[in-house]
């Protein structure tokens, strides 16, 4: 079994390892860390593991089936150039792309350089 693409999600705490099997079908294996994201400890997650005639259908299926996944997917500023922002308070910032404020420490809004609601990434330049 080869690894072909391997996706972690924005905030480090889900990854989808896309795979090629010796018998040509394609696959996805999810895995949960179970640290941090500067260390991952990755578990794998027996209950999302597939078996599909491509990597593209392996990729559409994850997808659909995995709502981290999904969720980034649907980002509509995924694809946009890094903005500077800076904090309006300490600890809390404005997204430049969507308008919502969020605290800096909720880890379902900020993955450490992108803003979990919108995708925007944000290079964070401190306390203005």
């Amino acid at each position: 079994m080869n690894t072909v693409d391997d996706i972690v999600s924005a905030d480090g705490r889900f990854r989808a390892e896309f795979v090629r099997r010796e018998d040509g079908t394609h696959g996805y294996v999810s895995f949960i860390n179970t640290n941090n994201a500067a260390s991952p400890v990755w578990k794998q997650d027996w209950r999302d593991v597939s078996r599909f005639e491509s990597r593209d259908i392996a990729l559409f299926e994850a997808t659909g089936r995995l709502a981290w996944l999904k969720k980034e997917a649907d980002w509509p500023a995924k694809d946009h150039e890094p903005i500077a922002a800076s904090q309006y308070t300490p600890g809390w910032i404005k997204c430049p792309f969507c308008g919502l404020r969020f605290y800096l420490a909720d880890p379902d809004r900020w993955g450490g350089s992108r803003h979990l609601t919108c995708g925007q990434r944000i290079i964070d330049t401190g306390h203005s």
